[in-house]
């Protein structure tokens, strides 16, 4: 039985991408696959198959950053999704960039992190200026000491470990003193569209796992 493994031409077949275009069966491919080709092609290539291949990726990166970035955001989260969207596209065309190497190898989780990326830099803007004048900033109790154990920097190190981007996303928040939950202004729960347990769950976990790679005993 065929497999999308085994539907994508080589990304330097350029005869097998024009039947693939031609037949309409870009969806049947690895979309790895067709950012390699495009960037196999490069900026010289065929025209007509480079727009066809740049759609199906412009549709694919639009579709999860949309899953990934939900409506609660400002403008319900556009003008995230128009940012994080431009920054990957222009990967794809840059195949030594780090996003341009990333979304050949793993293509979806690569647009993953730059989604947790946006969703993390519109909370900490939005905690540092919160959005009605007479708020003032939460703070965060329950931190106590641990963080001392390194400086953020080792720590942040330490969270490329964690595999779920959610949980690295959310402990990146927490280290940043934004509120698990509050009424006043945004915070991780709301952020990432889930509960406030859930996200000290995720915090406690992750907490856990780095200091267990510290060798931390408290």
């Amino acid at each position: 039985m065929d497999t999308k493994e085994s539907q994508s031409p080589l990304p330097s077949d350029l005869a097998g991408w024009r039947r693939v275009v031609a037949e309409d069966r870009l969806a049947s491919c690895r979309m790895e696959d067709v950012v390699a080709a495009v960037q196999g092609m490069g900026p010289d290539g065929e025209e007509k198959i480079l727009q066809a291949l740049m759609l199906r990726i412009s549709n694919e990166i639009i579709r999860i950053l949309r899953w990934r970035i939900g409506k609660n955001h400002a403008n319900e989260g556009i003008d995230m999704i128009e940012r994080a969207h431009g920054q990957l596209i222009e990967a794809v065309l840059r195949p030594d960039s780090a996003d341009g190497k990333g979304l050949r190898v793993a293509f979806r989780r690569r647009i993953e992190f730059r989604a947790a990326d946006a969703i993390q830099a519109e909370l900490l803007n939005t905690y540092r200026y919160p959005y009605a004048e007479d708020v003032g900033v939460v703070p965060v109790t329950d931190q106590g000491p641990w963080l001392d154990i390194e400086q953020n920097a080792y720590v942040e190190s330490l969270l490329q470990h964690i595999a779920d981007p959610r949980k690295r996303l959310a402990f990146r928040l927490y280290m940043n003193g934004v509120p698990t939950e509050s009424k006043k202004v945004k915070s991780i729960a709301s952020a990432l569209g889930v509960s406030a347990k859930t996200v000290r769950a995720w915090i406690a976990e992750v907490r856990t796992q780095l200091k267990t790679m510290l060798g931390d005993k408290r």
